[in-house]
């Protein structure tokens, strides 16, 4: 942990998740190209690479993949972001590398000072990669969270807080088109309700107390916690 401290101690992070109103960072990506943010994405990280931090020559500095589909199918992108000779850190969890092969466990092994393991991760309701970040990154002493892609899912008519969820077309629909491979249509979730994944957030979250700002660039998100940011006003942030 304190190696992330070191990492991200005083540090707007820009934190990107994989939601349709990324487009609008991939369309406004020049303008952050001076700001000196630690970047962070999750999952298909490598997409956020070489579609928008590519443009203005940045790369990520932390990387998370909590879930066996997640780390099986990144594998080969987590082993090259670890071998790098960058400052960065890989997020996972003890039940991830669980899923890996010897080889394929043994190699990243050999970064282990570069792997941060969250080990009380599995008794989260809702394993969601932004509840991890969060709850790491506020204890981290960042100087506030930037999230961009956080669009979340609606909740089917008539449903409550633990309804039914949405149905696969919905969920491929909230993707960024570039985004959306043959891995992630229907391939991750199965059409299961993954509404429930942000119901369940925003409940977990409704009353979650820190310090730390966590701002939303996305105006009409479904994740209801955090204080919502235009871009305007994002790209106003040191």
């Amino acid at each position: 942990m304190k190696r992330m401290m070191d990492m991200v101690n005083g540090k707007t992070l820009g934190i990107m998740l994989h939601g349709s109103s990324i487009a609008t960072l991939d369309k406004r990506i020049h303008e952050f190209k001076d700001k000196d943010w630690v970047w962070v994405s999750v999952n298909m990280f490598n997409m956020m690479e070489s579609h928008i931090l590519s443009k203005i020559t940045k790369h990520l500095s932390i990387v998370q993949c909590g879930g066996r589909v997640e780390i099986q199918r990144r594998i080969p992108h987590i082993i090259e972001f670890l071998y790098r000779k960058d400052d960065n850190m890989f997020i996972t969890t003890i039940k991830a590398l669980g899923y890996l092969t010897q080889i394929q466990y043994d190699t990243i092994l050999c970064k282990r000072n570069k792997i941060y393991v969250a080990p009380y991760y599995e008794e989260v309701p809702v394993p969601n990669s932004l509840s991890m970040l969060i709850d790491i990154f506020t204890k981290a002493s960042p100087k506030r969270l930037v999230l961009f892609g956080s669009d979340g899912y609606p909740i089917n008519h008539g449903d409550d807080a633990r309804g039914k969820g949405v149905m696969k077309k919905l969920q491929l629909d909230s993707y960024y088109s570039p985004f959306v491979d043959q891995y992630f249509a229907d391939k991750t979730r199965r059409g299961v309700a993954v509404g429930r994944d942000t119901a369940v957030f925003n409940e977990r979250y409704e009353n979650f107390k820190t310090d730390i700002p966590i701002l939303n660039c996305s105006m009409e998100s479904y994740v209801k916690p955090f204080i919502k940011i235009t871009y305007d006003e994002a790209v106003k942030l040191d």
